[in-house]
């Protein structure tokens, strides 16, 4: 896709008094921007909830099937493309295979943290014959445009 660079996704934190995973598109975020590894999804603020969105594109390197595992925090949501692939709303480990050409393929992931609730971990991917292990960042793109 044009207009995209490698390295990770755009992403929006906010804040707030929740209980689930609030309704994003009538919040304005606390931060923003483009992160990678350099995101750290544990450093949450002290008073409140708080929730995480990032954006951007999945590059699958080569055909195959592709299982997506998520846990820790309170509840997240998954899509790839148009598809939900994991929808937690129980902060217990939630997998997902799907099967996949090589390409790229918009990503869409939502984390949310209640106050004093569990650790959230990054999104896992497995290959065929292969081991667990976080989404790698090369993996990830974001959006060029200057975020606001």
């Amino acid at each position: 896709p044009a207009g995209i660079r490698p390295g990770g996704m755009n992403y929006g934190y906010y804040e707030g008094d929740w209980d689930s995973l609030p309704d994003f598109s009538t919040l304005r975020p606390v931060r923003s921007g483009f992160g990678g590894e350099d995101v750290d999804l544990n450093a949450v603020g002290g008073q409140y909830s708080s929730a995480y969105v990032f954006n951007g594109y999945l590059e699958v390197p080569r055909e195959g099937y592709y299982i997506f595992e998520l846990d820790g925090g309170n509840s997240s949501r998954v899509a790839l493309g148009k598809r939900l692939l994991i929808n937690n709303r129980t902060g217990l480990l939630e997998t997902f295979m799907v099967p996949l050409a090589k390409g790229f393929y918009p990503i869409h992931v939502e984390y949310f943290h209640k106050k004093g609730g569990g650790t959230l971990h990054p999104l896992y991917v497995r290959t065929e014959g292969g081991s667990d292990k976080p989404v790698p960042d090369d993996w990830l793109y974001g959006s060029n445009k200057q975020e606001k």
